[in-house]
């Protein structure tokens, strides 16, 4: 028997679900969104998409990524407010959100294919970000994701890039360390 998404880890919730209902692919009956409800985009071609509560008035808010990094705040009813922009590095495609300086407020990893870059963009708690910083890689990073990979406490970085896995531990301010 398959039951609908109830995980919640931190703010971030049930991204799988929104990617799959945006890809096409059926969910289980229970799972099913009862109403359709759209915003439109600006750019139709986003490479990829996470929720969180960036604004922390309890509302899902989404990320998305395409030829920059949209942040679309949630108005509660499922529709969101008009996009605030962000330009990171060349080509970015895909995103992680962890609170990486450990203040409360919930950031964003961001790869960057062609600079061979990771932007990271350390959020404000009311729905903006502030300037993004670089973290350069050696070779083009595909799909990141953030865990505490060495038991510290702190959210690390995992990516894919030139056929390798790559680590980047967090030095607990949003600076990284690797790869390992």
């Amino acid at each position: 028997m398959t039951r609908p998404c109830s995980v919640r880890l931190g703010r971030v919730v049930c991204t799988v679900v929104a990617l799959f209902c945006l890809a096409g692919i059926a969910l289980p009956a229970r799972a099913q969104l009862e109403t359709r409800i759209t915003t439109p985009l600006l750019n139709a071609q986003y490479g990829a998409l996470v929720v969180g509560d960036f604004n922390h008035d309890g509302k899902m808010d989404v990320v998305a990524v395409a030829t920059d990094v949209q942040i679309f705040l949630g108005s509660g009813d499922g529709t969101f407010q008009t996009p605030i922009d962000y330009v990171v590095g060349e080509d970015p495609n895909s995103v992680a959100v962890a609170d990486f300086n450990g203040d409360g407020n919930l950031d964003l990893a961001v790869t960057n294919v062609l600079s061979s870059t990771v932007s990271i963009l350390l959020g404000n708690g009311d729905g903006t970000f502030q300037p993004p910083t670089t973290l350069n890689i050696s070779t083009s990073p595909f799909g990141i994701a953030a865990a505490d990979f060495n038991d510290d406490g702190k959210p690390d970085l995992i990516f894919q890039n030139d056929g390798f896995i790559s680590v980047f531990l967090n030095n607990g301010d949003a600076t990284f360390r690797g790869p390992n």
